[in-house]
């Protein structure tokens, strides 16, 4: 009986860590896409740029 409680508990607090992380991840979704809302002029011009130049510095 032991182990079935061992067992028991342990599908307990995967659920719970799975449920936890679930809700996590959708939160950090929603701020996300709420940050590239306000945001996505921007970066969005200066990142290529940033990537492209220093990547054939380092091929060199």
């Amino acid at each position: 009986m032991t182990y079935l409680a061992f067992l028991a508990l342990c599908a307990g607090f995967v659920l719970l860590l799975s449920v936890i992380s679930a809700l996590a991840v959708g939160q950090a979704l929603h701020h996300s896409r709420s940050l590239d809302a306000q945001i996505e002029p921007n970066p969005a011009d200066a990142k290529p740029s940033e990537f492209q130049s220093p990547r054939p510095m380092h091929h060199a």
